[in-house]
């Protein structure tokens, strides 16, 4: 079993005590569905600080958990038993549609994908 890699910079988030835990599990989820490792950090260090602010749930009910995900979206790239509160889910869900989005020739900064947070 491989030592976890966590980015050299973590996300303040807001604050909790589980912080860690939960960027750590978003990883892991990440990892496991084999995301694009040249990415990893910016998912990390802006784009999911940016979408939600590391909250799980951060009370839009428009949108799905950490990389907030719209329901449809949610819907087709997470395996039907995921929960969109579950970091983990998360992880694995960014990273299923990142590699759809790569493997099709679309930017992760497309509307496709996160057009305002993948940039900043």
């Amino acid at each position: 079993m491989q030592a976890a890699r966590l980015p050299t910079v973590l996300p303040a988030a807001n604050g909790d005590d589980n912080d860690g835990e939960i960027v750590a599990a978003f990883l892991a989820g990440y990892r496991d569905a084999q995301g694009p490792a040249e990415y990893e950090q910016r998912f990390v260090e802006r784009v999911i600080a940016c979408e939600s602010g590391w909250q799980v749930d951060p009370g839009n009910p428009a949108y799905y958990g950490l990389a907030q995900f719209t329901p449809g979206t949610w819907a087709s790239y997470a395996k039907p038993d995921m929960d969109w509160r579950d970091p983990w889910a998360q992880g694995w869900t960014v990273a299923n549609l990142a590699g759809d989005l790569i493997d099709r020739g679309i930017s992760l900064g497309s509307s496709a994908g996160w057009p305002t947070c993948w940039w900043r």
